[in-house]
């Protein structure tokens, strides 16, 4: 992977892994890093308790609180081990699929 500026947050590093991921064609690191922004995207949108639908009907979209540095960190090394605890217990295949993206999302999370 090509290296990002130490000072960029994780947020920067998980779109430029992700990016790398594709112009290399991994498709195992494309997974898991695209599966981590799902998270994220999901992690930081506001629930809207029972007339969300309504709300939603009218054309209003869900707001967005970051989840800032400390929880993207969090949220990625939860993501990295339970793809690594899924691992253990899968077929050869899979475990080498979800190894791969656990692999991809520790070198964002370690990447200086």
């Amino acid at each position: 992977m090509s290296s990002t500026p130490p000072e960029a947050g994780l947020k920067a590093r998980l779109s430029h892994a992700l990016a790398d991921a594709k112009q290399r064609r991994d498709l195992t690191s494309v997974a898991g890093l695209r599966a981590a922004f799902v998270a994220l995207d999901e992690a930081e949108t506001i629930q809207l308790p029972g007339e969300a639908g309504s709300i939603l009907a009218m054309g209003l979209a869900p707001s967005h609180i970051p989840l800032g540095e400390h929880g993207v960190r969090r949220l990625l090394m939860r993501l990295r081990d339970e793809r690594e605890q899924a691992a253990s217990q899968a077929d050869p295949v899979r475990a080498r699929r979800l190894r791969g993206e656990a692999a991809a999302l520790s070198d964002v999370l370690t990447e200086a």
